[in-house]
C-alpha cells in the first residue's frame, strides 16, 4: 500500500506542471480528464486489494474525489463519497488546531503546565492527580510539550483497548489515561514519544479552558474550525458507529483457535481515544481542513509556525518521524529509490480503516488524501 501512496505522489512530481493547472482552474476538459485518471486509480485499487478506496484531490479552486468499492459486504452498498470513514489518529491534527485555536485567544497558554487543566477530571474520574499518577517529574509537562509529543508519556495498551471495543464497553479518556503506563521514559521535553494518550489529556485541558462540566461537551469541529466543520466530518463521543449519520461499515481480523476472519464493528463504540483518535470523515472534507490549515484561515501565522516545527520522534512507534504539533513530516520511497513529493500531515487508522497519505503538498498547493476502509 506504501508504493501506491508513493506513486501517486511521484506522479504529482512528474506531471506536476499539469496536476497543477488541473487543481488550479475550474472543472473542465482538462479537469475532467484528471478526475477519470484519480477513478482509474481508485477503481484498479479496490479491485487489487479487494478494499473500498476514497481519494481526494484539493487544489485553490478545484476538488477532485473518486471513490471505488463495497461499504457494505451484506447489502451490497457501494462506498459513496459523502460516507465518513473513521480514521483514528488523523484527529490529531484537529485537535492540535482546536488547541492552538485556544492559545490564540488566550484561554490558555502553550507553556502552560498540563497538570492545573487535567487534574479535575483525574480527581472526579481516578481519585489521583497528573503528578500522584505520572510523578513528581511529570509536573512540568507544557501543553506545547504534549502536542508534539515531548511529554515523555508513553502511549496506551493497544490489545487493551481493542479487547474493551470489541467487548462493546467504551473505554472513556480518564480510564484510559489511568491505565496507561505512568513512567515517564524521559524527562518532559528531552525526548520524543509518540502518544495519543497526550492527546487524550489535551482533550481533557481544552474542556476545563472553556469551562466545561461533560468532556462530551467538547465541540471538536468547532474548536479547530472556529464555527460549524460541515456534514462531512463527525467527532462521536457516545454509542456505537451505527449510532453516527453515515459513518460506513468496518471490518476488522479475527484470529484464534487456528481460524483467521472478518468481522463487521458498526455495532462498536465510535469514542476511537477521542481527541485522540475520533474523527469520521469524507476525504474530501479532510482535504478542505488541510487546504484552510495551509492557506492561513485556519490559524495565525505564529501558530502555524508552531504546528510546523518538527523534532524527530526518538524512541517506540517510528522513531526519526519528524512530528511537528499534531503533524507529520513524511515522503515515501518508489521501487527505484525515488522519493516521492513531501507531505506535511498525520495517518491514521482505525480497526478496519486506515489513512497514510493525508496531507498538504506544498508543491503542488494541493491537499492529497487517500483512506481505505
Amino acid at each position: 500500500m506504501l508504493r501506491v501512496v508513493a506513486g501517486l505522489l511521484l506522479l504529482g512530481r512528474a506531471a506536476g506542471g499539469d496536476v497543477a493547472v488541473a487543481l488550479g482552474e475550474a472543472p473542465g476538459t482538462r479537469g475532467q480528464y484528471f478526475q477519470n485518471e484519480l477513478q482509474g486509480v481508485v477503481d484498479f485499487l479496490a479491485d487489487y486489494y479487494n478494499t473500498s478506496f476514497s481519494l481526494t484531490f484539493h487544489g485553490p479552486r478545484a476538488v477532485y474525489t473518486a471513490v471505488a468499492g463495497v461499504e457494505d459486504r451484506v447489502s451490497g452498498r457501494l462506498l459513496a463519497r459523502e460516507d465518513l470513514i473513521p480514521l483514528g489518529s488523523a484527529t490529531k491534527p484537529f485537535t492540535a488546531a482546536g488547541v492552538l485555536r485556544l492559545a490564540e485567544r488566550s484561554a490558555l497558554g502553550l507553556g502552560d503546565r498540563v497538570a492545573p487543566y487535567v487534574d479535575p477530571w483525574l480527581r472526579r474520574d481516578l481519585g489521583r492527580t497528573f503528578v500522584e499518577l505520572y510523578g513528581a517529574g511529570a509536573a512540568n509537562v507544557t501543553i506545547l510539550e504534549l502536542l508534539k509529543m515531548r511529554g515523555g508519556l508513553q502511549d496506551y495498551d493497544d490489545a487493551r483497548y481493542q479487547n474493551k471495543t470489541f467487548r462493546g464497553e467504551e473505554y472513556v479518556p480518564t480510564a484510559v489515561v489511568g491505565d496507561a503506563p505512568h513512567d515517564l521514559h524521559c524527562a518532559p521535553g528531552a525526548c520524543g514519544v509518540y502518544s495519543s494518550v497526550g492527546y487524550l489529556l489535551l482533550g481533557l485541558a481544552a474542556a476545563t479552558a472553556v469551562n466545561l462540566s461533560d468532556w462530551r461537551a467538547l465541540d471538536q469541529g468547532a474548536l479547530a474550525f472556529g464555527g460549524d466543520p460541515g456534514p462531512g466530518l463527525a467527532f462521536p463521543v457516545r454509542g456505537a458507529c451505527a449510532d453516527v449519520p453515515g459513518v460506513v461499515h468496518q471490518y476488522a481480523t479475527r484470529v484464534g483457535n487456528g481460524t483467521y476472519g472478518w468481522f463487521d464493528v458498526i455495532g462498536d463504540s465510535c469514542l476511537n481515544a477521542w481527541t485522540a483518535g475520533n474523527v469520521a470523515a469524507t476525504t474530501r472534507d479532510l482535504a478542505r481542513f488541510w487546504h484552510r490549515l495551509f492557506d492561513g484561515t485556519l490559524l495565525s501565522a505564529s501558530s502555524l509556525a508552531a504546528m510546523t516545527s518538527f523534532e524527530p520522534l526518538t524512541w517506540g512507534w517510528f522513531p526519526g518521524l519528524e512530528y511537528g504539533a499534531g503533524l507529520m513530516a513524511q515522503a515515501w520511497a518508489a521501487a527505484n529509490g525515488t522519493y516521492s513529493l513531501p507531505v506535511l500531515g498525520h495517518g491514521g487508522e482505525d480497526y478496519g480503516s486506515e489513512t497514510a497519505l493525508n496531507g498538504y503538498v506544498a508543491a503542488l498547493n494541493a491537499s492529497v488524501v487517500l483512506a481505505s476502509t
